[in-house]
Order: structure tokens, then C-alpha cells, then sequence
């Protein structure tokens, strides 16, 4: 009984996985109101320095993509970005668009899906769900304007540590993509 829930539980995985690929070749049809909601409902933390101006509407743009990717139907994920950073990214001072799973069922899934990837063990439907993610994350850095600027889809687990799942720039993944 609790193999056939999880069979069911990844069928829906893998279907949810075929709808983030699919909303990758729709995104740009989507309407002027699903733009305005994303905006409504991410963060952004706006920086005091003038040197990232220019590149703020590109931040927006990137924010709002990864909502209609991520939250189409419900609020799966919480979207922050922070900008000036330096890390072991970069020395110069880039954007961090972090799209972090806030929904409980989600974020239990995500940290199953990854647990068996990692042993070697996941199922074609969950590598088609992580992949589906990493493509999507992929995708809208390559919109990014700073060769610099980083976005990572990161998933809570259940131990308190934070998983990043995807993790891009402009011109590379810096976590390789699932295969």
C-alpha cells in the first residue's frame, strides 16, 4: 500500500514535471495578469548602490519568470533576491535570485526525489522532475543581462540544511544537470 502511494506520489511528480517543461515553451504567452500577480508576491530587495541600476529591470523580468514557472497554480516556492553580492561565484558584485520550496508536501518530495538521484537509485520520473527544474532555472539565467548573476532553486530538508537543487548563470550551470 505505501509503494503504490509513492508510485502515485511520482506519476504526480512527473506529471508536474511535464507541466514545468511545457510552461517553459508557453512562457511567453502568458498574460499581462499572471505577470502582475508574480510581481505582487516576490520579494525584492532593492540596492542602495546606483552601479546595479540598469540591471534591476532585468532582476524584475527573471523574478517574474521564475513565478509563472514555479507558482502557476499555488504558492510552491518563495522567490528573494539580493543584490551586490560577492561569494565564491564571483568577486564582482552580482544578483542571487534564490527560488526556495516553501510548500510542505513539495519540499518532501524534492528531498526524496534528490536523496534517491544522489544514491543512484531515482527513478526516470524523478530525474525527468529534478531535470525539469534545472532546465527551467537554466532558461531564465540565460535572460540574466550580468554575466555574474546567480539563480538556485534551493529545498529545505527535513534535517534543517537547504539543498540546492539548480544552481546557473548566464553561460553555465553550475550544478550539471541531471541526466
Amino acid at each position: 500500500m505505501i509503494e503504490m502511494k509513492k508510485m502515485i506520489k511520482f506519476a504526480g511528480i512527473a506529471l508536474i514535471s511535464a507541466a514545468l517543461l511545457s510552461a517553459c515553451s508557453n512562457a511567453k504567452n502568458n498574460t499581462q495578469k499572471k505577470a502582475e500577480t508574480a510581481a505582487q508576491s516576490s520579494t525584492i530587495e532593492a540596492s542602495d548602490s546606483n552601479e546595479n541600476e540598469p540591471n534591476t529591470e532585468n532582476i524584475t523580468q527573471a523574478v517574474k519568470q521564475l513565478e509563472e514557472k514555479f507558482n502557476s497554480d499555488e504558492k510552491l516556492v518563495k522567490i528573494d533576491v539580493k543584490n551586490n553580492v560577492t561569494d565564491d561565484t564571483s568577486d564582482n558584485p552580482h544578483a542571487v535570485i534564490t527560488v526556495k520550496v516553501i510548500n510542505d508536501e513539495a519540499k518532501k518530495n524534492m528531498e526524496e526525489m534528490q536523496t534517491a538521484i544522489d544514491s543512484n537509485s531515482g527513478t526516470e520520473a524523478q530525474k525527468t522532475a529534478i531535470y525539469g527544474i534545472q532546465l527551467n532555472v537554466e532558461e531564465v539565467a540565460k535572460t540574466l543581462e550580468n554575466d555574474n548573476d546567480v539563480i538556485s532553486f534551493i529545498t529545505p530538508y527535513t534535517n534543517g540544511n537547504d539543498r540546492t537543487i539548480a544552481k546557473s548563470t548566464k553561460n553555465e550551470n553550475i550544478i550539471p544537470l541531471v541526466k
